[in-house]
């Protein structure tokens, strides 16, 4: 029985370049391989949370840049499966993953998700959002905080007047009941029926908790004056003095001022919202598991950007207090570009920027252009919190650019990029990307799938042809044909028998 196989003429080193995560010189920085240098044909390691403790990325938030097709979802998956396996040994990576869009009658991540992290999917448009829940350790600032980014996103302007005061009265007047009372359908039913009581309620608490900073203080001022030898100031008797509660507040300009209020929330159950918010169940059971999936299927934009607004919230409140429950290692935001037209989230989506180096969590987003972050006319405030947002983004994988004069200016000026990198941009192979770390030279980078992997990535594009090595490591019928173009002989390559 004859045996045929194909002689390859090269040197097991350069065969080795064969092997998706194996090159013949180590890597420069540990971390898990995520593809080929396709220059030096090295293998290119990445770990964001070492690269930020060696102050070669400032914070990890990046985003994968790229046209349709490219394969951008395709390398988010292989970043999450990989990265996720750094924390074996010593904890469980927790992670959050957006499911925005089908795939072959499934989520794009559905696979991911339910297949390779055992995670179950949250349906959040058969949910009723309770986006003041306490369960999410909300303080009593934080909740006044969303129920004001709420009403002020329904009416699209910021809250004036005596609105504020009317929501922070109802607010407190809940919260004093019992973090149960707190949730959305009741806050409206307060804000409805604001009377004296309620101010007077709010102001006893409001002095109880100055009284309780003075008492403090007085004892320091007590102690101090003890070691100076002198009289000291009685700060009790003084802040009571100051304590007197205003008797000209206008109860029917706050009265209507509530109903308002109550009005716009309650826009948020139906009409442009669907039903994803209302009194259900907490949150916080579904943000603490390990690995998170929200499916977004079916959920109208405007719902979409004023939860991811809530979320935002949660997440700057917990990292205030420093309840890292809700804030996961590894989150992929796919689409989040699509609500920075909504002022009041992309004021949060930029505040989230600038907070990002303290938080450690790797944000992984990606679009089409940078443009797609910026909204609303050049110079406004508008467009300010998406170049916000872009100039804090740390590190980028550039797949192929549009071959537009402004968008490749853009990228080229952005990443130091030489003219012949610029160039390449516009033609890069599928699955290749520019790997842009802080103010490093780009790496042309070629991503590579394990045949497990290819079973959960799921998308469209990513076939078994992402299996193959190298572009060098062609079959023999193409080496065949570049020998007759080229007229010369490949010694060693043949069949034997």
């Amino acid at each position: 029985m004859a045996i045929r196989s194909t002689v390859l003429p090269w040197t097991p080193e350069v065969a080795s370049l064969a092997q998706p995560f194996y090159a013949a010189e180590a890597p420069e920085i540990p971390g898990v391989p995520i593809g080929i240098n396709m220059k030096t044909r090295k293998v290119v390691n990445f770990d964001p949370w070492l690269l930020q403790s060696m102050s070669i990325i400032n914070s990890c938030r990046g985003t994968v840049l790229g046209e349709k097709n490219h394969g951008k979802s395709t390398i988010l998956k292989i970043l999450m499966i990989r990265l996720a396996s750094l924390g074996a040994g010593r904890e469980t990576m927790r992670g959050l993953i957006n499911n925005h869009k089908p795939e072959e009658n499934e989520g794009e991540y559905t696979r991911l998700s339910e297949g390779f992290f055992e995670s179950y999917e949250y349906r959040l448009a058969t949910h009723k959002v309770n986006y003041i829940d306490q369960a999410m350790g909300l303080t009593p600032s934080d909740t006044l905080e969303a129920a004001l980014a709420v009403a002020e996103f329904v009416g699209r302007d910021p809250l004036v007047g005596y609105l504020p005061f009317a929501m922070q009265l109802a607010v407190n007047t809940l919260i004093k009941m019992g973090a149960v009372h707190v949730t959305p359908m009741k806050l409206e039913a307060e804000l409805f029926r604001l009377d004296k009581y309620h101010i007077d309620e709010f102001f006893e608490t409001s002095n109880n908790l100055l009284m309780e900073s003075v008492h403090v203080r007085q004892l320091e001022e007590n102690e101090l004056a003890a070691a100076g030898g002198y009289e000291p100031r009685d700060l009790i008797a003084e802040t009571r003095l100051m304590l007197d509660r205003p008797t000209n507040l206008p109860l029917h300009e706050i009265q209507n001022a509530g109903a308002h209020c109550a009005s716009l929330l309650a826009q948020t159950r139906g009409g442009a919202f669907g039903e994803l918010f209302g009194d259900g169940e907490s949150m916080s059971d579904v943000l603490t598991q390990d690995v998170v999936t929200l499916d977004w299927t079916g959920v109208p934009d405007r719902a979409k950007a004023l939860l991811r607004t809530v979320l935002r919230i949660v997440r700057a409140s917990s990292a205030a207090r420093g309840d890292w429950r809700f804030i996961p290692h590894i989150s992929l935001q796919d689409e989040l570009s699509q609500s920075m037209e909504d002022p009041v989230f992309a004021k949060w989506a930029a505040f989230d920027s600038k907070i990002a180096r303290a938080l450690y969590e790797l944000e992984l987003s990606s679009t089409h252009r940078y443009d797609d972050f910026r909204k609303g006319g050049v110079g406004s405030q508008l467009y300010g919190y998406g170049q916000s947002v872009i100039n804090d983004n740390s590190f980028t994988l550039l797949g192929r650019q549009a071959d537009e004069e402004s968008v490749l200016d853009e990228v080229q000026q952005r990443h130091h990029l030489s003219t012949t990198d610029r160039r390449w941009l516009t033609r890069n192979p599928r699955f290749c990307f520019g790997l842009c770390l802080g103010d490093q030279k780009m790496i042309p980078l070629r991503v590579f799938v394990t045949p497990m992997e290819l079973e959960y990535i799921q998308t469209s594009g990513a076939t078994n042809r992402m299996l193959d090595r190298l572009p060098v490591m062609q079959s023999p019928q193409v080496l065949d044909r570049l020998r007759r173009k080229n007229g010369v002989e490949l010694v060693g390559v043949g069949d034997v028998s």
